[in-house]
């Protein structure tokens, strides 16, 4: 196979965050590089021998965040809680009045109600998720009522955004709601939210230190740092951490 050099930032990177938007702002890990190698121009479409993912869509992505950041967006890695993947995200970094007009302009009132409420019902729950009835419920008993039929369309536009995420019948909270609500999820469940400690993102269905350290972590972030540890200690504490899952 033939490789490319590494380039500067070009084409290929404005297709690439092309491509991204089109995805409703988020891209799964495992999916980069085919997105990637789709950027790339005719004579350009080999493959680089640093195109992996824990170093050459790293770098490309940072070119990308480069030339974004006077924007003040900005394309960060985030794990779903619900799957444990990890996916790209593409967020407004610093909100401001013209962020604030375009998130108005984008979402009509119903679907920021829903949005609110299910998250609300979420991060609430006993296990980080709601049945998609229970979202129907809860949305019926707002003060402003809306119709059975608007719930359903608001949810399934929120779904397909990325905001939330489906999986075996239930609603979780999305990748793009994790990195877009973050100072929202942080003010409004200061008790449920916390920083994991492991990959410094937000963490609502996190696991904590046993010893009440206020150590915070994610439990895929917690699996993958166990695997390479001789120890199962916490990282913070360094008092023991048995396996919760046993």
């Amino acid at each position: 196979m033939e490789i490319a050099k590494t380039m500067d930032y070009g084409d290929s990177h404005r297709r690439f965050l092309k491509c991204l938007m089109a995805a409703n702002n988020v891209v799964a890990q495992n999916k980069t590089i085919e997105m990637y190698c789709q950027c790339r121009n005719g004579d350009d479409d080999k493959m680089p021998e640093d195109a992996t993912l824990d170093v050459g869509i790293p770098k490309f992505i940072e070119q990308i965040n480069q030339q974004i950041e006077p924007l003040n967006l900005s394309i960060k890695l985030v794990t779903c809680e619900a799957t444990g993947e990890k996916f790209y995200v593409l967020y407004t970094a610093q909100e401001n009045e013209l962020t604030k007009l375009v998130a108005a302009r984008q979402w009509g009132r119903n679907e920021r109600m829903v949005l609110k409420t299910i998250v609300r019902s979420i991060v609430s729950s006993s296990h980080g998720k709601v049945t998609v009835a229970t979202c129907a419920r809860d949305c019926a008993e707002l003060p402003d009522k809306i119709k059975r039929a608007d719930v359903v369309k608001a949810l399934e536009t929120l779904l397909r955004e990325n905001w939330l995420i489906e999986v075996d019948g239930h609603v979780y909270i999305g990748t793009r709601s994790m990195v877009e609500l973050k100072k929202f999820l942080m003010d409004e469940f200061k008790e449920q939210a916390g920083i994991c400690k492991l990959c410094i993102e937000l963490a609502l269905r996190g696991e904590s230190c046993p010893s009440n350290c206020g150590v915070k972590v994610h439990q895929t972030c917690k699996k993958v740092y166990f695997s390479k540890s001789k120890k199962q200690v916490c990282m913070g504490c360094s008092k023991p951490w048995p396996d919760s899952d046993k």
